[in-house]
């Protein structure tokens, strides 16, 4: 069936809530099943000067469709790569010291 040329015109509108919070993550845990791909953020908290293990506070859950965290890999991966682009590239290797 063809789709008419109209429908390729159409844009998605994004409506925000009138206060949507922001949250700080420095960590994420990802789960998978075969209907779904989990993402848990959260914020890690060190603990320097202790002996204590350090903690993920985990504080959002996103879930997806496997479809839908493939596209979304493949546009956060464009996004980097612009990123890097205009920063530089950037180290995740852990500083060793």
């Amino acid at each position: 069936m063809k789709v008419p040329e109209k429908a390729h015109e159409l844009q998605l509108e994004l409506v925000y809530p009138e206060h949507l919070d922001a949250v700080y993550s420095n960590h994420v845990q990802l789960n998978i099943s075969v209907w779904d791909v989990i993402f848990d953020f959260g914020t890690v908290d060190p603990r320097p000067g202790t002996d204590q293990a350090p903690k993920a506070f985990i504080h959002n859950r996103i879930i997806m469709s496997p479809n839908h965290a493939k596209q979304f890999a493949k546009i956060l991966n464009e996004n980097i790569g612009k990123y890097e682009e205009i920063f530089g590239v950037l180290n995740v290797e852990p500083k060793k010291g």
